[in-house]
């Protein structure tokens, strides 16, 4: 019987995409019905009950993929990720602001709430480098500034102020 009803297994239904699922299950069900399988239902009792609900929670899953919007354009995810972007910058802003005049010691607390944006800043930064090939993804702000390398101490400058170099 189970090669009747699940002849590739269960992992061949769960990794087809969700229509895909849909149609399987429904494929399965109707081959449960089938006159050939009669005798070996009324051996396992529980089956019957167990493939109702299967075939009650299928139409409930297929109504769902039905109402599911279609999947959004690479244009509709970079403008989602601009907005959020946007509002992480508030969030950061207001915590800043909120911060700015506090004494030292609420600097700890200041970090506890940054450090979770700091935590997943990293990751995608991290996330993004391996799939670059371990570039450095930083946008670049201004080429016309020289890179923090090129910088040295002026000769004779006390105050170790770095400046380009000339070299």
């Amino acid at each position: 019987m189970k090669q009747v009803l699940l002849p590739e297994g269960v992992g061949f239904i769960t990794s087809q995409p969700y229509a895909d699922q849909h149609t399987q299950v429904e494929g399965l069900l109707q081959r449960a019905a089938s006159p050939e399988l009669s005798a070996d239902m009324a051996v396992l009792v529980e089956l019957p009950v167990l493939l109702e609900r299967l075939r009650v929670v299928n139409e409930k899953y297929g109504a769902a993929l039905l109402q599911a919007v279609s999947a959004p354009t690479r244009q509709d995810v970079r403008d989602e990720h601009a907005r959020c972007q946007e509002v992480l910058a508030e969030v950061v802003a207001l915590i800043f602001g909120h911060y700015a005049l506090q004494p030292p010691e609420r600097q700890e607390d200041r970090d506890f709430l940054l450090e979770p944006i700091l935590r997943q800043d990293e990751a995608i930064r991290a996330g993004r480098r391996r799939r670059r090939g371990g570039q450095d993804t930083e946008p670049v702000t201004d080429p016309a500034l020289p890179a923090p390398g090129d910088l040295a101490p002026a000769p004779g400058n006390d105050q170790d102020e770095p400046v380009e170099s000339v070299a």
